[in-house]
């Protein structure tokens, strides 16, 4: 029988863990001749944002240690035998290595750092996370559970850290997708990550419609209830029919035609393929993503140039209960060894929410109307191969992707390994 193995929170061991990544990293990023600069982030609340850029490192340390040891091909392909035990092989790798290795930066994103992100925002101490390896070792899954309380967790944080674990994979693929942008490549090891941190809330909400289980999906069901005194049925109906609008993501059929390449010849990358207006490159994208206000839709457009990209991000809720809207951009200067500046602003729309806030004994009730988030990036180079890497800005109490509900600054810091042949 196998049994989840159980994390629990403890500062001592989180710095310990950040040491060892950083080595373990350093060690092969510095040594690596692949284009990709690659970071290590900390905040305060260990957020999903942060998360998703350590664990892609890891991730791709993880890929780049086992592909020196399991190559991607031992024989002849030219023929229709070598190629179809070439194939074969290629498939159980992927089953019994590769999944493993998705599976787990995956599950750790949902738990660790979705759901336990915001029990660490809302002040949950002592929290505990079960998580099992996935088939065809285990059955898989896993869980999170909230230590104790040092306030009290108002109805919007309730809501919000339901969805918490979807919303921190949401934020994960958003980052493969960005990676995918700054070296125009995609790499064969994120593809099948990538299709499971895109597809993890429609996953979840389609298994609560259509197999009935009960979970994330059915809590937040519950508590938008609750908020907007309406059915429980009918939210999670109209989230499963909202869903499937991810379902049209570009980004999800490039992967699986990179990965298809690389089950069939063994191609390690592919070029990012896009759109071009002139001497920009350009792919639009459409989201479905869950706030405490209800289901939210989201149009975000990419674009490239030589040295630069950027993102425009329009947001607009379902309007079944709320009406709310964003607007946002990002501007970023590509890689490389050099100063490197940048700028994420964001502007919305938002009902009310009824959130706690630390060291206060009593329910805030937020402003019904306009607030915004405005953040500055800054790349400063260290050594050949090492940058320091730093995000400060600032956000007006409300809900954006990935950021704490209360108002407040803004800071995460670390490191970016650049690799010697860029």
């Amino acid at each position: 029988m196998n049994r989840p193995s159980i994390i629990r929170e403890n500062k001592n061991r989180q710095m310990k863990s950040i040491f060892t990544l950083f080595v373990f990293s350093l060690f092969y990023f510095t040594s690596a001749q692949s284009q990709d600069s690659y970071s290590l982030l900390w905040d305060r609340y260990g957020s999903a944002i942060t998360s998703a850029e350590n664990l892609y490192t890891l991730h791709a340390a993880t890929y780049a240690f086992k592909d020196r040891y399991l190559k991607h091909s031992y024989w002849d392909e030219s023929t229709k035998k070598g190629k179809a035990l070439g194939i074969g092989y290629r498939l159980g790798k992927t089953v019994l290595v590769d999944f493993q290795i998705d599976y787990f930066a995956v599950l750790f994103q949902h738990e660790v750092f979705g759901h336990g992100y915001r029990y660490r925002e809302f002040g949950f101490e002592r929290n505990s996370y079960n998580i099992l390896v996935g088939p065809p070792y285990s059955k898989g899954g896993g869980f999170a559970s909230r230590g104790r309380s040092l306030r009290d967790i108002y109805l919007d944080e309730h809501s919000t850290m339901s969805f918490g674990g979807s919303e921190s994979n949401t934020v994960f693929a958003n980052t493969i997708r960005d990676y995918w942008w700054t070296t125009n490549t995609i790499s064969y090891s994120s593809t099948l990550l990538y299709g499971m941190t895109r597809h993890d809330l429609t996953r979840y909400i389609l298994r609560t419609k259509y197999l009935e289980e009960r979970g994330d999906v059915v809590a937040y069901a519950i508590f938008l209830k609750e908020r907007e005194n309406a059915d429980g049925q009918s939210i999670i109906d109209d989230a499963a029919r909202h869903t499937l609008i991810n379902l049209l993501d570009p980004y999800s059929y490039i992967a699986g035609i990179a990965y298809l390449k690389y089950l069939i010849n063994a191609e390690e990358e592919m070029t990012l393929p896009t759109l071009h207006l002139g001497n920009v490159d350009w792919l639009p994208t459409v989201q479905f993503n869950l706030t405490p206000f209800g289901g939210e839709f989201q149009l975000v457009n990419s674009f490239r140039t030589q040295r630069t990209m950027w993102h425009t991000t329009f947001r607009h809720g379902d309007n079944r209960f709320e009406n709310f809207w964003g607007i946002g951009g990002q501007w970023l200067q590509l890689p490389s060894k050099k100063l490197q500046v940048g700028a994420t602003l964001d502007l919305w729309q938002q009902p009310s929410s009824r959130i706690g806030r630390a060291g206060a004994d009593s329910e805030i009730v937020t402003r019904d109307g306009l607030g915004g988030r405005v953040i500055g990036h800054l790349r400063l180079p260290l050594t050949q191969a090492l940058q320091m890497r730093a995000d400060v800005g600032y956000k007006t109490t409300g809900y954006t992707l990935g950021e704490a509900l209360d108002r407040g600054l803004i800071l995460r810091v670390g490191l970016s390994f650049v690799s010697p042949t860029e």
